[in-house]
């Protein structure tokens, strides 16, 4: 990131949390700035379970 601050926010996902994820973008791609925070993830018991580069758009 050449010398820029990154801030890494943890939220708990919940029905709630899902619908305004869906509001804002429907694909994970989506999840880029300066509109939204960039590689939405998640994690289940402190382990990941979806990662997302949103810059990267590789689908494997």
């Amino acid at each position: 990131m050449d010398g820029e601050t990154a801030y890494v926010y943890y939220y708990f996902a919940n029905e709630l949390s899902k619908d305004k994820i869906l509001k804002y973008s429907k694909s994970l791609f989506g999840w880029e700035q300066p509109m939204l925070p960039e590689d939405l993830s998640f994690y289940k018991s402190e382990n990941p379970w979806l990662v997302s580069i949103a810059h990267m758009k590789l689908i494997g």
